[in-house]
């Protein structure tokens, strides 16, 4: 994480997976948060995914050996992209917040999958 001078931050991540199944992958992320005011701040989000696939996926012909033909086990890359709006408004002063987010993501897949994300939550902070 990191603190930028204009009353933003900047989160970096990297994640490497392997398993027994011989699926290795990687992850690379990058949020950007920018505060607006001291209660409301943008989010903006990017994420890169890459995997190689098992080796017994498969299309076609049903073998006698194992086999899938789900596309979660395929070898692809996905990438994710969006933003959002908070908002932290005092409920009872220096106990609780009312914590309000609302925000859209875009996930595709080399593997022909798309999906649009559409995010609302309410918590209270402590």
């Amino acid at each position: 994480m990191q603190w930028l001078p204009w009353r933003g931050a900047l989160h970096l991540s990297y994640r490497f997976y392997l398993d027994d199944w011989g699926l290795l992958a990687h992850t690379a992320e990058a949020q950007l948060f920018q505060r607006l005011t001291p209660w409301l701040y943008l989010r903006g989000t990017y994420r890169v995914y890459q995997q190689n696939g098992v080796s017994f996926y498969r299309v076609g012909q049903p073998q006698s050996v194992p086999q899938t033909a789900d596309s979660d086990l395929a070898p692809f890359i996905a990438q994710t992209f969006g933003g959002l709006i908070a908002c932290d408004l005092p409920m009872v002063p220096h106990l609780r917040t009312l914590h309000l987010e609302v925000g859209y993501e875009r996930y595709i897949r080399t593997n022909d999958l798309a999906v649009n994300i559409y995010l609302a939550s309410v918590g209270v902070r402590f």
